[in-house]
């Protein structure tokens, strides 16, 4: 798939319209879809809880800082919490290229090649969509 990568800050998929496909979904859904609303709710609760505090805080600030109440829920916690662990800045793309320059088998435990593929072909992803992006 070359188009992985499409949700957040300035991506096809924006945050904003993740909020705004909340709020629609609030204001107009009926009895019968309670259960449904329970669940955008709680999914925003057990994300949250299930984060380490620094990111919990800066994805927390960030959808009260950015979105009303009625755009909250567990896919728009999602998107923000993605927006912030994939990082396509400039800089950190730059990062990632010098850290895989300087990368040394020898310090995987039991030089796990299969495990050092992974990561790098990760990396090649995220530096392949921030190319296409530009």
């Amino acid at each position: 798939m070359k188009a992985w990568d499409q949700i957040g800050t300035e991506k096809q998929i924006t945050l904003e319209q993740i909020a705004d496909s909340l709020e629609w979904m609030k204001l107009y859904a009926t009895e019968a879809s309670a259960s449904f609303l329970d669940d955008i709710d709680w999914s925003h609760t057990f994300l949250l809880n299930s984060m380490e505090e620094d990111l919990q805080e800066s994805v927390h600030m960030a959808l009260v800082k950015s979105f009303k109440s009625e755009s909250m829920g567990g896919p728009l916690t999602f998107a923000v919490t993605i927006d912030k662990i994939i990082n396509l800045s400039e800089t950190a793309i730059e990062g990632m290229i010098s850290h895989i320059k300087q990368y040394e088998i020898r310090k995987v435990p039991s030089e796990n090649v299969e495990k050092v593929c992974r990561r790098f072909q990760y990396a090649l992803k995220i530096i392949e969509a921030k190319v296409v992006c530009l």
